[in-house]
């Protein structure tokens, strides 16, 4: 028996009925490439693949990448009611406002004594200032 040149009719037969349901036609089909003991035996076993192969639970896979949303857009678009934003900002202005304020800037004294030491020429240079020129912040 040569079961590579099966025709695809056979196949069907096969996976449809038993060697004892097959009508005369079938039947002749059948008997010109197997015996009854062949095709039972070949419906065995394909009915074995086909038990088996509906028992198999495939977990669900990961969506395709164009379906997942990218986490910058998840968060950029997550909804934040409205009472929470209002919240956000009123406390931020609050402790802008209430913070002390340290000013890093020169009053006009200070401001005075840099440009009079621009113009005696006194260098300014790294560990090396002019005791009128030092102030701690």
């Amino acid at each position: 028996m040569k079961r590579a040149n099966l025709p695809d009719e056979l196949f069907d037969l096969i996976g449809q009925k038993t060697f004892e349901e097959l009508n005369a036609t079938e039947k002749a089909l059948v008997t010109q490439h197997l015996t009854a003991a062949e095709y039972d035996e070949l419906r065995a076993t394909i009915s074995a693949f086909q038990e088996a192969d509906s028992s198999l639970y495939f977990a669900p896979s990961k969506p395709p990448k164009e379906a997942r949303v990218p986490l910058w857009k998840r968060i950029a678009l997550y909804p934040i009611p409205l009472y929470q934003v209002a919240a956000t900002l009123l406390l931020l202005l609050a402790f802008t406002l209430l913070w002390p304020m340290k000013s890093n800037q020169m009053d006009s004294t200070q401001q005075l004594e840099v440009i009079q030491a621009k113009q005696e020429g006194i260098p300014i240079k790294e560990d090396a200032y002019p005791d009128s020129l030092v102030f701690n912040l």
